[in-house]
């Protein structure tokens, strides 16, 4: 069944120790690589004030500097992504984002970030004995 050069997939049992990031692509380049302690609880305002406002206001204006009207956001279904606080704060800021009703959740098609690029990087960084943010 598999082929030379097909892509393995490992089943992890947790996710890596120490932290979580989050970092958002375009064409143009990457945004800033923002760290979040694993112990963290990341409820909607934490969210909303940590990642999606220091998104907004440093990484937004480099990645289209003509404007976030040219900018299409898309998250996954997470539930900070998709509460009511989290959506409206992206509304009054207006910003173009992919509803989480337009998205199959958990499908390859529907989620390119998820099952596309952030799977490349995971493997990528799998390979490396990751331990510190300029490493990451």
């Amino acid at each position: 069944m598999g082929h030379k050069g097909d892509e393995k997939f490992v089943l992890r049992d947790s996710f890596a120790k120490g932290f979580m990031a989050w970092v958002g692509f375009s064409y143009r380049r990457k945004t800033e690589i923002r760290i979040i302690n694993k112990e963290t609880q990341v409820y909607r305002n934490f969210y909303i004030k940590t990642v999606l406002n220091p998104f907004l206001r440093n990484d937004v204006p480099k990645l289209f500097p003509e404007g976030r009207k040219s900018m299409v956001f898309y998250q996954d279904s997470a539930s900070r992504h998709t509460s009511k606080q989290t959506l409206q704060f992206l509304k009054k800021e207006k910003v173009n984002f992919i509803d989480r009703d337009e998205c199959v959740p958990k499908s390859p098609d529907a989620a390119p970030m998820d099952f596309g690029i952030l799977g490349i990087l995971k493997r990528c960084l799998q390979k490396r004995n990751v331990n510190s943010v300029i490493g990451l």
